[in-house]
């Protein structure tokens, strides 16, 4: 299996499972430290048209609360408290800029 597609395949179920869209996932990234990931881009990378970057894989994972070891085949080692602890801060990350554009 491409190891990219498998990335893609994952990534796409976090945003499902968070209810984020493409844009406010790449907000999400931008926020978290990636330049220039525009809804776009995510797009790309979700339809397998544009290949992840290590340091883009790292970052999404960090985000999302994705295992990249365990996507990449190494040992599942994390723990459903912090696959969960992750969800949480994505959510309270969307929750304060939606709060942000209603005070705006």
């Amino acid at each position: 299996m491409n190891p990219d597609i498998e990335f893609a395949r994952e990534m796409k179920v976090a945003m499902d499972a968070l209810g984020i869209t493409q844009a406010e996932c790449a907000q999400l990234l931008t926020d978290a430290g990636l330049p220039h990931i525009y809804h776009t881009t995510v797009s790309k990378m979700l339809a397998g048209s544009r290949p992840f970057r290590l340091s883009e894989a790292v970052v999404i994972a960090r985000t999302l609360g994705l295992d990249i070891g365990r996507l990449y085949g190494a040992p599942v080692w994390s723990s459903r408290e912090r696959l969960i602890e992750n969800h949480l801060r994505v959510a309270l990350a969307l929750l304060a800029d939606n709060s942000e554009r209603v005070s705006a």
